[in-house]
């Protein structure tokens, strides 16, 4: 017989792990780190959205506006990044523009991503001031598709999986949504 040492709970491990158990625990402690993120990265979205659809919708503000709005304050936000660290915390591009410059590295194309990030911002604004959150999603789904056209060689089982289970869950809000107008019609 040989000896076979007891799996204890994540919660009541000793210091007798050997190196394979310590991975597999940090491995299955970063992926319910990383799902928890996402689900709170999505409620914010959401969240967002709504916000976003009822200034523009409800409130009649101007969508070119309220995109510079966002671009100044992400612009503060990411120079108070930038700032802590460089001088608090030593890491990052905040070093590195300390180390050497912040224009280091960049070329004519630089301002490619640039113009696509601040076109993309309006587009979006117009299409939450038209659509509302749900046309927005819908148009999520349409580039998640193209890049999915685009990138035809590099698929994943999961993109397989998602678009068809997120244009499945589009087509029952929407078909659920459509029949209960029809009824309030009536």
């Amino acid at each position: 017989m040989h000896n076979t040492p007891h799996k204890q709970p994540y919660i009541l491990h000793t210091h007798t792990h050997t190196h394979t158990d310590i991975y597999v625990d940090d491995e299955i402690q970063s992926r319910l780190v990383g799902i928890g993120l996402t689900l709170v990265a999505g409620a914010i979205s959401g969240v967002a959205s709504t916000v976003m659809q009822y200034n523009l919708q409800r409130l009649e503000r101007n969508s070119y506006l309220m995109s510079a709005e966002l671009g100044f304050f992400s612009a503060c936000f990411l120079i108070l990044k930038l700032l802590c660290e460089a001088y608090v915390l030593g890491i990052g591009d905040g070093q590195r523009i300390l180390n050497s410059s912040f224009f280091d590295g960049f070329d004519r194309y630089t301002v490619l991503p640039l113009m696509s990030t601040a076109c993309g911002g309006i587009v979006v604004g117009k299409v939450t001031y038209h659509l509302g959150g749900v046309g927005k999603a819908y148009g999520l789904l349409a580039g998640l598709v193209l890049s999915l056209l685009i990138h035809a060689d590099t698929i994943t089982w999961r993109l397989l999986t998602a678009v068809p289970l997120i244009i499945l869950a589009f087509w029952l809000k929407f078909a659920r949504a459509s029949s209960g107008s029809k009824q309030h019609d009536d």
